[in-house]
Order: C-alpha cells, then structure tokens, then sequence
C-alpha cells in the first residue's frame, strides 16, 4: 500500500516536472504510471524544453485576431 501510494506522488511530481518544461503534465502522469517513475524522469530530462514561440504582432492575421478578441471583450487589458 505504501508503495502505491509514493508511486503516485511520484507520478505527480513527474507530472508537474514535465508541465513546466511545456509538455502535457497529464499525459507524463499515465506515462510515469504506466511504465515506472524513474523511466519517466530519465525520458523527460533527455528530452528537450518547448518553449513558447512569440507572437508577432506584425503579422496582418495576428492583428486581426487581436482586434476581434479587444471587440469581444475577451482581454481584461490592453496588450502592447
């Protein structure tokens, strides 16, 4: 039962782990899971970081979508 019980908190940490390095948090759960929490930590460091890739605001269809979304009322501030 104990042991249960770490693997899960394991799994959650994993899970957190791979949600800050950009990857799907619940997806490295049942990974870590499934296969075991050490094989899931030593995949997850061997693998990259993903960052997010800036927007550029000077693309025509970008400005678009910012308009429209300022229209709607979907942004509670105004983004420069």
């Amino acid at each position: 039962m104990i042991v249960a019980l770490i693997w899960i908190v394991l799994c959650f940490f994993i899970a957190a782990g791979a949600s800050s390095r950009g990857r799907s948090g619940v997806g490295w759960f049942f990974i870590s899971a499934l296969l075991s929490p050490v094989i899931a930590v030593i995949m997850l460091v061997c693998l990259p970081v993903i960052e997010d890739t800036p927007v550029v605001k000077e693309d025509k269809d970008v400005q678009a979508y910012l308009a429209w979304r300022k229209e709607q009322g979907l942004d509670s501030k105004e983004e420069s």
